[in-house]
């Protein structure tokens, strides 16, 4: 499957100082990719790039194929970009707003195309409000709805939910799980990360300029290490301390509740229950804590800035 947006080696150096280093990614339609990162780490750079905003020191970007190459803006009518900071013209209506915009990027039949973006963010009532009588909550719908109104296969949207309200954080999570399944490839900063799990279905941590880690979530890979919480009779715990002593793969983080880690995939953790079955450790009960998207930044973050 080809991807829709494929990253190789890209790079964003001003002097001495690496905003963005050797990046890659691809991604497929469909995606939504959760850019996670302390504030410093490169994320908007990285936006910004793949935008065609901010021209790479080295490395390539393509879009459908199609390079993003400041010289040739052809990508760009497979692309939507949603910065974190923007300016609305106070004196337009949000139709007024949409339609200047669908003129200037010479949409087909733009009247049909405006309602129609208008019904997808959930602006209909408000289609002749002067964006300056919007609500924060609102000009992020509207600001949606001009980065929609060209199709784009792709978006770009950075801290969409920055400074909402409960209320219209979820409003916009529907949204976004709409485009999803329309076969939209979303990219999306945010430091609400919580919610980003919701709608995401792959992410990456980035810290210093580059990717600490990428994945799925839901899919912990074989390397990697797993929790499992048991619920053991309080007679069993030295029995249980004593056979994990003879069994490398697992190694114990708490003790009340008894909290395991073991390294490897499902397989593995099978075999565990097999070896402590063997062992008559008195197991009447256990769990597996999977990890979300905070565990997983608190697990390959150092925290750092450039």
């Amino acid at each position: 499957m080809n991807a829709v947006i494929r990253i190789a080696g890209l790079r964003k150096q001003y002097g001495d100082f690496v905003a963005v280093n050797a990046v890659n990614l691809e991604l497929q339609a469909g995606d939504v990719f959760a850019l996670i990162g302390p504030n410093g780490a490169g994320k908007t750079t990285l936006l910004r790039m793949l935008a065609g905003l901010v021209r790479p020191t080295y490395g390539q970007a393509w879009i459908h194929n199609v390079p993003i190459d400041a010289h040739d803006r052809s990508y760009y009518r497979h692309l939507g970009f949603m910065p974190d900071v923007y300016a609305l013209y106070d004196e337009l209506t949000v139709y007024e707003y949409l339609d200047y915009f669908a003129a200037s990027y010479q949409v087909p039949d733009r009247k049909k195309r405006i309602q129609h973006v208008i019904s997808q963010v959930q602006l209909d009532i408000k289609t002749q409000t002067l964006t300056k009588g919007l609500s924060k909550g609102m000009r992020q719908r509207l600001l949606l709805a001009k980065t929609l109104l060209h199709d784009p296969a792709v978006l770009l949207l950075d801290e969409p939910a920055a400074g909402l309200d409960p209320k219209a954080r979820i409003e916009l999570r529907d949204i976004i799980r709409g485009l999803q399944q329309q076969g939209k490839t979303l990219i999306i900063s945010s430091h609400i990360l919580s919610e980003l799990e919701d709608f995401c279905n792959t992410y990456g941590i980035m810290e210093q300029g580059h990717f600490v880690k990428t994945g799925r979530f839901g899919e912990i890979a074989s390397q990697d290490w797993r929790s499992v919480v048991l619920e053991v009779l309080p007679e069993g715990h030295q029995k249980l301390l004593d056979t994990l002593a003879t069994y490398p793969a697992c190694r114990m983080l708490q003790a009340d509740p008894v909290t395991l880690e073991i390294k490897g995939n499902q397989q593995q953790l099978a075999e565990l229950f097999i070896h402590l079955g063997q062992a008559e450790v008195p197991i009447i009960g256990f769990h597996e804590k999977r990890e979300n998207i905070e565990d997983l930044f608190m697990k390959y973050s150092h925290h750092q800035v450039s």
